[in-house]
């Protein structure tokens, strides 16, 4: 089944629209729906940005796991080479200024759903705060401990110096620590007497993600998007109330 015929992406989302013009390119054997917002959806539905947080999706593709770097830890991770898995450290930085609900849906959400992906262990116990650096709730710290005592540290900000989304991911295990900063790329323009410029320059993800789905459903590998809520629930409940929730390993189970 050609990409053209296999595909069909939900959504009036700016990321629904670089899919759906990827998807002239991408072949999948599959016939796939893909849901990108947060809205109703199809059960067999594949969240991907806002969409994984759609009520009724159970699988989930993290947009920024398609980042050949972050891909790449995966692999490493999986195939055993970065031994015990010790923690995870991820960042994500959106510009300053940005609206909580922005920082919500372009840092928090898809930093910790790249998290899950990577170490889908079941999360037992979850501390958040919702911090302020520069403004009010401009910041996000998340810790999550995971059944197999492995740590999860996350933070989103709105930072001064993010001029789009930078994402950072590190990965300590017991043979390796891998890192990936795949938003770093950019070109810097400095025009005499005004402000620096950057303009971000990476790799196009929308052809990379329909691969990536193509290819975890050939495998019948997901993140849970049942996992994804219950873990996003106890954030929330836990920045507001400033206690640790504890989760029980039934509640979150890897896909």
């Amino acid at each position: 089944m050609s990409g053209n015929a296999g595909w069909t992406i939900l959504g009036d989302t700016g990321l629904a629209r670089l899919l759906r013009h990827a998807a002239r390119y991408v072949d999948t054997n599959h016939p796939l729906t893909i849901a990108t917002e947060a809205g109703d959806a199809p059960a067999d539905a594949i969240g991907v940005g806002p969409g994984v947080y759609a009520s009724s999706i159970r699988h989930v593709v993290p947009f920024f796991t398609a980042f050949e770097a972050v891909e790449e830890i995966q692999r490493a991770i999986a195939e055993g080479e970065v031994g015990s898995v010790y923690g995870c450290y991820a960042s994500m930085r959106i510009p300053r200024g940005s609206s909580p609900e922005a920082l919500i849906a372009g840092g928090v959400g898809p930093v910790l759903a790249v998290c899950r992906d990577l170490l889908p262990d079941p999360v037992a116990r979850v501390w958040a705060t919702r911090a302020s650096l520069f403004g009010e709730n401009d910041a996000w710290f998340i810790t999550l401990r995971l059944a197999n005592d492995a740590i999860v540290t996350i933070e989103a900000l709105a930072s001064a110096g993010a001029s789009a989304r930078e994402l950072l991911v590190e990965v300590t295990g017991s043979n390796q620590v891998l890192r990936a900063e795949p938003t770093t790329q950019g070109i810097r323009v400095e025009p005499l007497g005004n402000e620096a410029m950057v303009w971000p320059w990476w790799e196009d993800l929308a052809e990379r993600c329909l691969a990536l789905i193509d290819r975890r459903a050939t495998a019948g590998r997901w993140l849970d998007g049942d996992d994804l809520r219950a873990v996003w629930n106890a954030v929330q409940q836990s920045a507001a109330t400033g206690q640790a929730v504890d989760l029980h390993p039934h509640q979150a189970q890897p896909g």
